[in-house]
């Protein structure tokens, strides 16, 4: 990580006021500097090549949106632009961890009404049942949440496939089946006495 940090560009201040600017170019010569430094950075963290793009461009957006917190007199530009791209990185750790906890969750809930159900010989109305208060409940999330968790949950759908048949980021199918996993969850949570 040291190593990173002490990578100096020359012209480094000179990018930094391009990009306060918002001169475009400033952003392509940013991405051609540093893109090979912030994809390992992130790939320590993430692991995954495919991830660590998403986040790389991420990280862009983020440094072009917000390069005016940027403080040349605290230190280098490549400190900083590593320090945001950590904290991205982390960040869709956690929100990765925070989702398939919530996935898990919706499942574990899921098999055990149906288990239950089975076990005091209920019958395929039972089932039936279940399907209506999925299908009631999914209907009181918001239409872009409720589509991603349909696909990829009752369609058997990636998420690269939502993002592509949607034409929408593969963050933002992330972050809309996530959400809509934990409404889902609390939902079914609050009715599981009568579930079951």
């Amino acid at each position: 990580m040291v190593a990173f940090a002490q990578i100096a560009e020359p012209g480094d201040e000179a990018l930094a006021e391009a990009l306060q600017a918002h001169e475009e170019s400033a952003l392509t010569e940013l991405h051609e500097r540093y893109r090979n430094v912030l994809i390992a950075v992130i790939m320590k963290i993430t692991h995954d090549p495919a991830e660590s793009e998403d986040i790389l461009q991420e990280v862009l957006v983020q440094v072009w949106n917000r390069i005016g917190s940027y403080d040349a007199s605290r230190g280098k530009l490549s400190s900083w632009l590593i320090t945001v791209a950590r904290r991205r990185a982390i960040d869709r750790i956690r929100k990765t961890c925070a989702y398939r906890r919530a996935t898990d969750l919706f499942e574990v809930e899921s098999r055990h009404s149906l288990s239950h159900s089975s076990t005091n010989d209920v019958t395929d109305v039972s089932i039936a049942d279940f399907r209506e208060l999925i299908d009631r409940v999914l209907g009181h999330l918001p239409i872009f949440q409720r589509e991603a968790v349909s696909l990829a949950f009752l369609d058997g759908r990636s998420q690269r496939e939502i993002a592509e048949l949607t034409r929408t980021p593969l963050g933002t199918v992330k972050t809309r089946i996530e959400l809509g996993m934990k409404k889902l969850v609390q939902s079914i949570g609050g009715m599981r006495n009568k579930i079951l």
